[in-house]
């Protein structure tokens, strides 16, 4: 019952021209020459109303083009995420993930950080509550630039009653979102906050 289900998987592609077409002003340089790999690997542990996630994930770009052999990309993701259900009206979800972007070409690297929480709970047999919560930060290395994003999203839905031929439900949605920027380089930062409520009904004829 401990043992995890594990998964692993690994693309290669290599994308490149044949040669340089005649009389059209074009050199090799115009030529593109790429080889990109991508390997993902997890592992799930699933019990009675816990579960539990893990995976790892790395994408290379190995650019081979004459003139940008240095134009490399470099993305290394890794995310954990556990979710339990106490009772069968309610599920709680946590997440959390770390990627670290890495730029041969101009010498950066940035790392972003993300957490997110989601509450889904059936208040009655035909209602239901949903509310997730999520946290976004990256960073230079060098410390040059830095961009935080947090969100909260919160939604009661319910069935319409009275409606014996048509299905309906209607839901109340509400949403806030704070962004903020900094860039050492050009002196700038910036914050932003933005909210807002939707009502919306939706019908099932058929």
């Amino acid at each position: 019952a401990w043992l995890p289900s594990l998964q692993y998987r690994q693309d290669r592609t290599h994308q490149r021209g044949r040669d340089v077409p005649t009389d059209g002003g074009f050199s090799p340089s115009h030529v593109p020459n790429q080889v990109s790999l991508n390997r993902t690997a997890g592992a799930d542990w699933r019990f009675a109303r816990i579960s539990l996630g893990a995976q790892w994930n790395r994408s290379e770009q190995d650019n081979r083009q004459e003139g940008r052999e240095n134009a490399d990309l470099t993305v290394t993701r890794t995310t954990g995420t556990v979710r339990v259900a106490p009772w069968r009206t309610l599920s709680l979800a946590i997440d959390v993930g770390l990627e670290t972007s890495e730029n041969l070409e101009r010498d950066e690297t940035d790392e972003t950080t993300r957490w997110g929480a989601q509450l889904q709970w059936q208040v009655f047999d035909r209602s239901q509550v949903s509310v997730r919560f999520s946290d976004t930060s990256s960073e230079d290395l060098l410390r040059t630039r830095r961009r935080y994003n947090n969100q909260v999203d919160a939604q009661w839905s319910s069935v319409l009653p009275w409606l014996d031929r048509v299905q309906g439900q209607y839901f109340l949605r509400y949403t806030r979102s704070d962004v903020e920027t900094f860039n050492a380089t050009f002196d700038q930062a910036d914050r932003r906050t933005a909210w807002w409520l939707d009502l919306g009904l939706n019908f099932t004829f058929f």
